[in-house]
């Protein structure tokens, strides 16, 4: 199992910046989609995340932190949709 998003998140969290509200609540959103009731619960939370990311995308300079969300929401999408 590919476990290279754990150092992402802790990565993620771990930086005080500016727009840290943000990043913890678009770390939260993320995790949420493994909590969904089904995949099509799940692939409407990612949705949303990912639209929040591109919304998100507009207000920071800091464009790895853009990669690492969308690649972290993937991420989970793809374990939770193998697992259900």
């Amino acid at each position: 199992m590919n476990t290279a998003y754990l150092r992402d998140i802790v990565d993620l969290l771990s930086v005080n910046n500016e727009h840290q509200k943000e990043l913890n609540d678009l770390v939260q959103s993320i995790l949420a989609i493994a909590k969904a009731p089904d995949k099509d619960e799940a692939q409407s939370r990612y949705r949303r995340v990912m639209k929040k990311i591109g919304d998100f995308s507009a207000i920071t300079s800091a464009t790895l932190n853009v990669v690492k969300l969308s690649s972290l929401a993937t991420t989970v999408l793809q374990f939770f949709m193998q697992s259900h």
